[in-house]
């Protein structure tokens, strides 16, 4: 047996941080269809200037129109009526009293600048701050509708809301562990509360109906960028533009504006003698004084191009010829540029190289997100692990104690991804190797829950009995206590091993009783999920066609999504691993249909502890839409599925909700 323990001092683990406090709980739905679009074959760019009628509109549905108002997320009295004579802002005018109350809730939230101070809000400065959001939006309804806002009152507006999804994310990103995708939690609430404003803001803006200044276009594009939504932001920018309205065109033609969409414009279509074009035409009317922003995101359009010697000049030209100095945020944004989207990895390791090693006259905060495409494009072109491992290592005593378990797990994903893809073949030597890094890393940080979930969950590709056990064995050797997360990754590893179905219900089994003992009043989506993958793993298809809709199955949540592309955590942490070698993998007729027909049993045994039928039916007959291959096995064995019994333990908390 292999044995990843060593007879060394305990550590404890940490305790995982609680969210203070929580909103309502409210049902929404979160569309599943939306992803980072990068198109492989884009159409012909539409024209950057002309009329309205050549541009897209705004596509992404991350959120779609819901009744969704501020009440639900924090109280906010909802059915606001609007008075849609002429705005009056004479003396006595009750619009002038609603036009100074939105100035106040405006000007009271953070600045979009000052936002380091955002993941360290107590309870009560948090419920001011979000009170003070919720409140704003429904006076700029009222407002808005009477025409009683001029552009610099919208542009603080959108530069709020930006703040609103920056503070909501680093909140989430200081978690621990990412909260379960059928949680109602406030992230998701908030996050979705907060799109659907910047959508409503947007179709405001460009229907006219009020302007908005420069500051407020560039939050509005960033804002969309930040939610994932890059194809709304780059449509909502070429409908401006293109809208032959100067009041509309010309903020989105500002030099802040351009900074934030030039980077998008070579996935549209667009050619990098086009976005030069755009770059010198914002200068000019600055008299040669450079625009951080615009600099910023002309870097990252010319690392995108390949054009490195170009991005490298504007960088010296924006470091020599600034008068007032740059900006911290605009210095980490060029260095997190060159590192994670430099396609020169001599370039983009110096970069970071000299970032995490002090060696600059600046203090930077390399992001996570930046290291991990470092990591994944130094194996991608080297196959050489020792190099993965030294940057691995070399963010990991950059970071330290900085980052949140959440952030770190993220990190070490990508390590032991590149580490079993190199040692797929190797079990014996990956074990040894296994040890000598769990070593190392316990030089660095405590060696805690996350660390060991990644390489759990990681480690299925060996498919070997073994492996898992010992590695199962460390929580107790280092005294990390079991979360759910680690009894759902065991179910689901139990699908790489050829396990029973005796084996597997009692995993089934021992997982619901955590389940229970968290408080949950019925069965998670997770642990659900965790049985498909430990049964129906055996079908081929799972790991490709369902693999790609598993947001769909397992719920989407934008506030979550947003995080992990700031890398917070990975997604595929508890995602079944696919490799190579499953494609000449031999599984028996009889093993297929014992574990389609013990798949189905349970979940109709346990199918009133669902949270509601349509649960039920998402991991029943939606898992057949996407592995036809079971339906013959169904059909065969229906009487079978549906007169199965099984020992069910007494819950204290899942109850019957069916």
């Amino acid at each position: 047996m292999f044995r990843l323990v060593q007879h060394t001092q305990v550590l404890k683990s940490r305790v995982p941080n609680h969210l203070a406090s929580a909103s309502k709980r409210n049902s929404f739905k979160f569309n599943s269809t939306v992803t980072r679009e990068r198109p492989t074959s884009p159409d012909p760019a539409p024209p950057l200037e002309g009329t309205l009628a050549g541009s897209k509109q705004g596509s992404g549905n991350i959120c779609e129109k819901q009744e969704l108002n501020a009440g639900q997320v924090l109280g906010i009295h909802k059915n606001v009526k609007l008075n849609d004579k002429k705005f009056n802002s004479g003396q006595n005018s009750p619009w002038k009293h609603k036009r100074n109350a939105f100035n106040e809730y405006v000007n009271n939230t953070f600045d979009s600048n000052n936002r380091r101070f955002s993941g360290d809000l107590t309870p009560v400065r948090a419920s001011l701050f979000w009170d003070s959001i919720t409140k704003a939006v429904t006076l700029y309804k009222e407002l808005s509708a009477v025409s009683g806002l001029d552009a610099l009152q919208v542009g603080r507006f959108v530069s709020m809301l930006h703040t609103g999804l920056r503070v909501n994310r680093d909140k989430l990103i200081r978690l621990n562990a990412k909260p379960d995708y059928d949680a109602n939690s406030f992230y998701s609430e908030m996050t979705t509360f907060l799109c659907e404003s910047l959508r409503s803001v947007k179709q405001d803006i460009l229907s006219q109906k009020v302007e908005v200044s420069d500051h407020g276009a560039f939050h509005l594009l960033q804002s969309f960028k930040e939610l994932l939504l890059e194809r709304e932001a780059y449509d909502t920018w070429l409908a401006a533009i293109n809208s032959g309205v100067d009041s509309l065109s010309t903020p989105f033609m500002s030099a802040t504006s351009l900074g934030s969409v030039l980077p998008l414009l070579q996935n549209y279509g667009h050619t990098f003698e086009q976005i030069c074009s755009l770059y010198d035409r914002a200068r000019i009317p600055k008299k040669g004084a450079l625009s951080h922003l615009l600099a910023l995101g002309f870097i990252r359009a010319a690392l995108e191009a390949g054009e490195n010697a170009k991005a490298l000049e504007v960088f010296q030209e924006l470091c020599e010829n600034s008068k007032q100095g740059v900006s911290r945020s605009i210095l980490t944004g060029v260095h997190v540029a060159f590192i994670g989207d430099c396609k020169d990895l001599m370039i983009a390791t110096t970069f970071f190289e000299r970032s995490t090693a002090g060696d600059v006259p600046y203090k930077i905060n390399v992001p996570v997100s930046a290291v991990k495409k470092l990591i994944n494009r130094t194996w991608n072109e080297r196959k050489d692990f020792k190099a993965v491992y030294d940057l691995w290592i070399k963010a990991l005593l950059y970071y330290g104690d900085s980052i949140s378990a959440g952030v770190c797990c993220s990190l070490n994903s990508e390590l032991f991804t590149i580490f079993f893809e190199h040692h797929m073949e190797e079990k014996i030597k990956g074990a040894n190797h296994l040890r000598k890094i769990i070593d190392s890393y316990s030089k660095i940080r405590p060696i805690d829950e996350t660390f060991l979930n990644v390489i759990l969950t990681k480690c299925a590709v060996w498919k070997d009995r073994q492996i898992i056990t010992s590695i199962e064995e460390s929580y107790d050797h280092y005294g990390v206590t079991k979360t759910i997360v680690t009894y759902r990754i065991l179910l689901k590893a139990l699908g790489s091993i050829n396990a029973s179905t005796e084996e597997i219900y009692g995993r089934w089994i021992a997982l619901l009783k955590k389940t229970d003992k968290s408080k949950y009043s019925y069965i998670a989506n997770a642990d659900w999920a965790a049985l498909r993958d430990a049964t129906l793993s055996c079908f081929r298809i799972l790991k490709t066609d369902l693999a790609k809709e598993s947001v769909k199955i397992d719920n989407y949540n934008p506030a979550l999504e947003a995080a992990n592309a700031s890398g917070a955590f990975d997604d595929d942490i508890l995602t079944t691993n696919s490799t190579s070698s499953d494609a000449n993998l031999v599984i028996s007729d009889e093993r297929l249909e014992e574990m389609v027909v013990f798949y189905y049993s349970v979940a109709t045994v346990f199918r009133k502890y669902c949270r509601d039928n349509e649960q039920y039916v998402r991991y029943t007959n939606g898992i057949t839409e996407f592995i036809p291959e079971v339906l013959p096995y169904l059909a065969k064995n229906t009487k079978k599925i549906q007169s199965a019994q099984f020992t069910v333990p007494e819950f204290r908390y899942i109850r019957v909700n069916i």
